[in-house]
């Protein structure tokens, strides 16, 4: 309870210090000359109205928004588990002071399009890892690799390639998951594992324009050519890569060694579980165990 207390006045001290800092902020920066010009041009065609975002208003409004942003993001900080509670409370508090329209927020603020996406690849990846196929692709991560370089290596560019045909949002849910399967038999933790992936999966994503929607953007408003991407952005992905391992390598010196230690045992339980499945067991019958290997 006291401890609940002291974090909740804490954050009360946040909130005013960043609403100060915004206003403060807001009220300094004037938009004038041409690119004043053609913020307020661009502001006033999303409203759909007449903007002055010069006004005392606009400047506590602006101020409002920056600290629900930023206050966010500070919960995050101090506790993850309001972080869900402190977005839905800030979206609440911006619709009921109107300063977004309960229409506006439905209709302009929401990309329905990339919400309904990730649903889908949230489903789907359920629904492969259900089927095995994580499990299949742990396995065989497993077998090939010879010491943790390898696992790295393999791991990362099947990360990377995953980023540039399918988007790195989606790339980062199912290389967690092929992770996730390998906490199965690896006695090891597995989160510098999980933030490599992430950082392999963003240093793919550049390499074609599917990659995210940054490169989809460029790729449109520049008029850039996807063989243009390949022979400019591929090379360097792929050499971000290399840098990406040998850092991790270089940097986590006593983790991949705890890995290779871990890679070799987990190769020796793997191979002693598929010799197990084909076992005759009663002279007739071979005992056939579930497709999954890591239960």
């Amino acid at each position: 309870m006291v401890t609940a207390l002291k974090t909740m006045i804490k954050l009360v001290i946040y909130i005013a210090v960043i609403f100060t800092l915004s206003y403060l902020f807001t009220s300094m920066v004037h938009l004038t000359g041409p690119i004043g010009s053609k913020i307020t041009e661009v502001v006033t065609e999303y409203r759909g109205a007449p903007v002055d975002l010069d006004s005392e208003y606009a400047d506590l409004t602006q101020a409002i928004t920056l600290t629900i942003f930023f206050t966010v993001i500070v919960v995050t900080i101090i506790k993850m588990e309001w972080r869900v509670a402190a977005a839905i409370s800030g979206i609440g508090i911006l619709v009921m002071s109107a300063i977004v329209p309960p229409q506006d927020l439905v209709v302009k603020a929401i990309d329905w399009r990339l919400l309904l996406f990730l649903i889908g690849s949230m489903t789907l990846a359920g629904i492969l890892r259900e089927t095995g196929v994580f499990n299949r692709l742990a396995v065989s991560l497993l077998s090939k690799s010879r010491s943790s370089l390898g696992l790295l290596m393999l791991l990362g560019i099947f990360s990377a390639v995953l980023s540039m045909i399918l988007g790195e949002v989606t790339s980062i849910i199912y290389a967690i998951m092929v992770i996730l399967e390998l906490k199965r038999v690896m006695r090891i933790d597995l989160k510098p594992l999980i933030i490599f992936t992430v950082l392999a999966t963003n240093t793919g994503s550049v390499a074609l324009p599917i990659g995210n929607p940054i490169g989809i953007y460029i790729a449109f408003t520049a008029n850039i050519a996807v063989s243009e991407f390949i022979v400019k952005c591929l090379t360097l992905s792929l050499l971000e890569l290399m840098v990406l391992v040998l850092l991790f390598k270089l940097v986590l010196r006593d983790y991949t060694k705890a890995l290779d230690q871990e890679l070799e045992r987990s190769r020796e339980l793997i191979s002693k579980l598929s010799v197990a499945r084909t076992i005759d067991v009663s002279g007739i019958e071979v005992k056939h165990f579930k497709t999954s290997i890591f239960i």
